[in-house]
C-alpha cells in the first residue's frame, strides 16, 4: 500500500506547475516566469526583499520524500554569478551540501554582497 500511495504522490507531483513553489516560499522571497513542473522546474525572475536576485532552477528527489523530506537540487544563476547545491528540508530544518559556485562577487551588489 505504501508503494501505491508512493506512486501516486510522485505522479501528482511530476504533473503540478512550478508556480505551486510560491506557497511555501518566506515571505520575503518573490518568484515569477515559471516553467516547467514542482518535480522540475524553474523562476526565470527571483527577488529578495524586492531586490532582483536572478534565476532558479530545481530537481527535486522522489525518493526521499518517502523519508518525510523534501530533497532536491538547485542551480542559482545571477548575471554571471552561478551556484550549484543539494539542499534538503525535514524535521530538523533546512540543509545544503555539495555547494560549488563561481562568478564576480560585483554581480550580487542588488543583494548586499
Amino acid at each position: 500500500m505504501l508503494i501505491g500511495v508512493a506512486a501516486v504522490l510522485a505522479v501528482v507531483i511530476a504533473v503540478l506547475p512550478a508556480s505551486l513553489v510560491t506557497h511555501w516560499l518566506p515571505r520575503p522571497v518573490r518568484a515569477a516566469d515559471f516553467s516547467g513542473s514542482l518535480w522540475h522546474g524553474s523562476a526565470g525572475t527571483l527577488s529578495v526583499n524586492g531586490h532582483e536576485a536572478g534565476a532558479i532552477e530545481w530537481r527535486l528527489h522522489p525518493g526521499a520524500l518517502l523519508g518525510l523530506t523534501v530533497a532536491a537540487d538547485l542551480h542559482w544563476v545571477k548575471i554571471g554569478f552561478v551556484v550549484d547545491a543539494a539542499v534538503s528540508i525535514d524535521r530538523h530544518g533546512f540543509s545544503a551540501r555539495d555547494i560549488k559556485g563561481s562568478g564576480p562577487v560585483s554581480d550580487l551588489h542588488d543583494l548586499g554582497v
